[in-house]
């Protein structure tokens, strides 16, 4: 098994496919699902080719297609999403699948604005610190990284300063976000203190609080998809975005 610290693409690869924010779930979603391809390299090479490709659909967002909580998605985001999603080889990757999954990050995003939940420069740099320190110690890390940015035309500190940095501003401010959560559920009583030692009745107990949460707000969520692209959603319901 490749080591676990190949931890930016597969990130950028979980953002894509909406998984999840943690880095560690990411890893094992790549390696746990049969969709996608099993051979890692290829899917950095694909991955870096579509994102030199289909630049302009991120420098250019396109009409907005909806609005969750009154912020808007883009038409081109979500043709990104869908685009990148197949160039790594995930299946079953359609245009509602891929608005499910930017309209949740989008609630997570909006409700962290509002209680003032942000992501510090600070923050942000120790975060991408942490990688680089972590492909330091890792050839397959560093192979993965350089593949990604061979195929995308980009140079080391362009992914770097660039790139990973768009990716890690919203994973720590949703990692803030779900601390938030948990340590405001503590104070109130709803959930028993974190041990010294890894208790896996608390972790599980914290672990259904967050999922409980978060699907809270997606069943409050306000969504509205513009006239001329509902035929395209056909099918969406708010229920899409709960998990179980």
């Amino acid at each position: 098994m490749r080591n676990k610290k190949i931890i930016s693409l597969l990130l950028l690869c979980c953002l894509v496919l909406n998984v999840g924010f943690s880095i560690a779930y990411g890893w094992e979603f790549l390696n746990a699902d049969k969709d996608t391809k099993t051979n890692l390299d290829d899917a950095f090479i694909e991955a870096g080719k579509y994102v030199k490709n289909n630049e302009d659909l991120l420098t250019n967002m396109g009409e907005i297609v909806a609005t969750v909580n009154e912020v808007p998605i883009y038409k081109n985001e979500l043709l990104y999403r869908q685009g990148f999603a197949s160039a790594i080889g995930q299946q079953n990757n359609t245009l509602l699948d891929n608005f499910n999954a930017l309209a949740r990050k989008k609630v997570l995003l909006a409700f962290a604005k509002k209680e003032n939940i942000v992501a510090t420069e600070q923050e942000v740099q120790e975060f991408i610190s942490k990688e680089q320190n972590a492909m330091k110690q890792s050839d397959e890390f560093r192979n993965a990284v350089e593949l990604f940015c061979e195929n995308a035309g980009m140079s080391m500190e362009e992914y770097w300063n660039q790139y990973e940095y768009n990716i890690a501003k919203d994973i720590v401010t949703i990692g803030k976000l779900e601390k938030y959560i948990i340590d405001r559920a503590v104070s109130e009583g709803k959930l028993p203190k974190k041990t010294e030692k890894l208790d896996k009745d608390i972790s599980k107990q914290y672990t259904k609080y967050l999922r409980d949460y978060k699907n809270n707000l997606m069943s409050k969520a306000e969504v509205e998809i513009k006239e001329g692209f509902k035929e395209k959603l056909n099918g969406f319901k708010k229920d899409n975005l709960i998990k179980q």
